[in-house]
């Protein structure tokens, strides 16, 4: 007999609860791009997040000097666009907008790195950014398929 839910265990269930094997995850509606879009989508509202609630702890990591409107209006598009990915059906248009983000964010650490105290953290952040903007691409593309 099966068990039933009250109604506290039903609103913690998450969608991803309904797949028994993890290799079934994203296999609907869009395949590997889709379970690679709620990855990125989740990732930007960590990211976001952080860049939010902390921008000086950003800034300080980066050695440029505090510019919290810029890092903090930078952190609320990264939600934006994660709460968009996660709550779509389709999200290829968030991840578009992802793409677009992550070209922003390497023209502001390529205009930060002259200034920067800590150039070396500058470059790797700009490789990991250039690394995610190909992953956004390559989850924009499949989904746009």
């Amino acid at each position: 007999m099966e068990r039933t839910m009250n109604p506290k265990e039903r609103a913690t269930r998450s969608r991803f609860d309904e797949y028994e094997d993890y290799e079934e995850l994203g296999s609907e509606n869009g395949g590997e791009g889709e379970g690679l879009a709620n990855a990125l989508g989740w990732f930007s509202i960590g990211l976001g997040a952080v860049e939010t609630a902390a921008p000086g702890a950003v800034a300080r990591f980066l050695g440029i000097p505090r510019r919290d409107r810029a890092i903090r209006s930078m952190g609320m598009r990264e939600i934006t666009a994660g709460i968009g990915i996660l709550t779509k059906g389709r999200p290829a248009k968030w991840m578009w907008a992802r793409v677009a983000g992550d070209v922003i964010d390497l023209a502001m650490l390529g205009v930060a790195a002259p200034s920067s105290q800590r150039r070396d953290r500058v470059a790797i952040s700009a490789a990991l950014v250039g690394g995610i903007l190909a992953l956004d691409v390559y989850c924009a593309r499949r989904l746009a398929s």
